[in-house]
């Protein structure tokens, strides 16, 4: 099988700026794959992603899409 070059959803960043206003951000992974298999994997600069975007990102995400962290207490375990 060739090589293919796939990229994916990485990262959403809320980032507050001094003034207290938020921005937000996506970051992308750039892979390298050979019969399934990741052979390189590069994360790509942040990109600019306006609140529409976010909004539009967001809702499209099913609650299979989700994950929820367990809370730090319960990690301590």
């Amino acid at each position: 099988m060739a090589l293919e070059q796939k990229d994916r959803d990485y990262e959403i960043l809320v980032r507050y700026n001094d003034d207290g206003k938020v921005g937000f951000h996506r970051q992308t992974l750039s892979e390298i794959i050979k019969d399934g298999v990741v052979l390189a994997s590069t994360i790509n600069p942040p990109e600019k992603l306006s609140l529409e975007d976010l909004k539009t990102l967001v809702a499209e995400l099913s609650e299979s899409d989700i994950y929820v962290p367990p809370a730090l207490e319960q990690e301590a375990s």
